[in-house]
């Protein structure tokens, strides 16, 4: 399972990565719901979901259990981003940090804890929590 974990960062990381040029090369509206049309916090938002959402879909038919890998991969999902926005303001505004290399070494950073955090629910979310972070999951997604 940690091997598919980091075949997922991987994925996740070279995804995101593709996605933050797409919108620029190609201006067409149907791809800026996946990719960021500006440079706003929340449009960068969507390299975290629309990527880990496509890798964990790739990695789903390998898991035995469905239910149980959806609910600790959404639970995963809705996490990552208070904690890249967090750590994010607080190097901007808290102390006037202002670099690509850190903001690209968030992304990968936050990315990874998400596939930890992903091992990490696996054993504890079930059942109707799984479902709740699903639904969830699928209204975050809605919004964009």
């Amino acid at each position: 399972m940690k091997r598919l974990c980091w075949m997922g960062w991987i994925g996740t990381v070279l995804l995101g990565i593709g996605l933050h040029a797409l919108y620029t090369w190609r201006p067409i509206p149907l791809l800026g719901l996946f990719s960021p049309v500006n440079e706003s916090v929340w449009e960068h938002l969507k390299l975290l979901y629309w990527p880990f959402l496509a890798v964990c879909g790739l990695l789903s038919p390998r898991v035995p259990s469905l239910p149980a890998f959806w609910g600790a991969a959404c639970s995963s999902l809705l996490t990552m981003p208070p904690v890249l926005m967090g750590i994010w303001y607080t190097a901007r505004c808290g102390f006037g940090i202002v670099s690509s290399i850190l903001d690209m070494g968030l992304y990968c950073l936050i990315v990874g804890l998400g596939f930890f955090l992903y091992i990490t629910f696996k054993r504890t979310v079930a059942g109707t929590a799984g479902g709740i972070a699903i639904m969830l999951a699928g209204l975050w997604g809605a919004f964009y």
